[in-house]
């Protein structure tokens, strides 16, 4: 097998017999397993215990993983599979951007890993926050946040302490059907039910006509789901400490980013954190198919976008297009692609095709009503009326 372009990839383990010079596919890491699944596309995954991850394996993928419980050389493998090199080599190359493989660089992201890890569990009160100085976000108080989506999970033990408080809540909204619903959702490829707020007009039950929550109204903030009382505040754990962001799913955020600095609400932020479990960030992080990135490289991305926004903060054409600049060049196997205009708006006028027909199928894939759930499709005909605009929009802005 060709060896990779892949930059930082770690250097093959080398076999030699004789003259020759064989390449020696590594062994997966001794803390994965391989668990069989009920699919059968997909008949088994790698758990990864190091990495948090779990890969679905096809039949060859199964196959190939099965076999590397020792260093392999492709020649080897194909002879013991009976199947094409490329085919193997597509198993393997997913394999090791993955990191389950046993070299040196999939060592480092698993060591990253446990930093993380160390970070997500030390005193909420002391452990390291990164802030962007430029972090902004005071609630504007708008609901946005409360309508139009599914408000949750909710914790089991947040229902039972609300449950004392249903009868001055059902008087207070007059809602009769229960405040809280199970809902199918896919946690790691396994079907389970979470709790979530009932919803009523399209809102949360609990969101008064002030637009205001009558949890948080009546019983304070801390009574509210740890959901509601974190939003839209993220926290994720990294090697370096917890950095924290904005979910951009904040419906009053052009107004509410002009409020308060990020950095001068520390004494807050570590008050919600001590009230969460802080997840930590993907160790490995895939640009696409064939491009991955560790921790380092991403914090390098990351502050570069963030350098061409502020550089461009009058023009947003010519800060995405910066923007993509940065990503092509740091993919590890480039695609060709071009600068010029033309060519560009055609790109643009073939993905706002696909993507207008993907639309449509998963409108018309969930666009459905059973005992348990009611699925609303509205949003999606939003999207697809903002999409179809798309070019001329594009054309008038440019």
């Amino acid at each position: 097998m060709a060896s990779s372009s892949r930059a930082g990839y770690a250097a093959h383990e080398i076999g030699r017999t004789g003259n020759d010079t064989m390449e020696l596919i590594p062994a997966l890491r001794a803390s994965i397993t391989i668990e069989a699944m009920s699919d059968e596309r997909f008949p088994a995954r790698l758990v990864d215990p190091d990495l948090s991850q779990r890969i679905r394996l096809d039949g060859l993928g199964l196959r190939v993983a099965e076999v590397l419980d020792g260093s392999r050389s492709m020649e080897d493998l194909v002879e013991h599979l009976g199947e094409k090199a490329s085919s193997i080599e597509r198993i393997v190359g997913m394999l090791r951007r993955l990191q389950v493989l046993d070299t040196e660089e999939s060592r480092s992201y698993v060591e990253s890993d446990r930093l993380a890890r160390a970070m997500a569990t030390a005193d909420p009160m002391t452990v390291p926050l990164l802030i962007r100085e430029d972090a902004r976000f005071t609630c504007s108080m708008c609901g946005g946040c409360c309508g139009g989506q599914n408000v949750g999970p909710v914790s089991a033990e947040k229902v039972a302490s609300l449950k004392p408080k249903f009868p001055i809540l059902r008087e207070i909204t007059g809602v009769r059907k229960p405040f809280f619903v199970d809902v199918p959702v896919t946690v790691d490829g396994e079907r389970v039910d979470q709790t979530i707020c009932q919803s009523s007009k399209g809102s949360c039950v609990f969101l008064g006509e002030d637009r205001l929550c009558t949890i948080h109204g009546n019983f304070g903030a801390e009574a509210k789901p740890d959901v509601c009382q974190v939003f839209p505040y993220q926290f994720k754990a990294t090697p370096d400490g917890i950095a924290v962001s904005l979910a951009m799913e904040c419906r009053g955020f052009v107004d509410a980013r002009k409020g308060a600095r990020l950095v001068d609400q520390e004494a807050e932020l570590r008050q919600m954190m001590s009230r969460l479990k802080v997840g930590t960030m993907r160790t490995v992080i895939m640009m696409d198919d064939k491009s991955t990135l560790n921790h380092e490289d991403y914090t390098t991305i990351e502050n570069a976008l963030h350098e061409v926004v502020d550089a461009h903060a009058d023009n947003p054409v010519n800060a995405l297009m910066g923007m993509r600049t940065i990503i092509e060049d740091s993919r590890t196997s480039p695609g060709p692609y071009s600068s010029d205009a033309k060519k560009l708006l055609h790109d643009l006028e073939n993905f706002q095709e696909d993507f207008l027909q993907s639309l449509g199928e998963l409108h018309d894939g969930y666009h459905h009503t059973d005992e348990r759930v009611s699925v609303h499709t509205g949003s999606l005909d939003h999207l697809a009326r903002a999409v179809a605009v798309l070019i001329s929009d594009f054309e008038r802005i440019v």
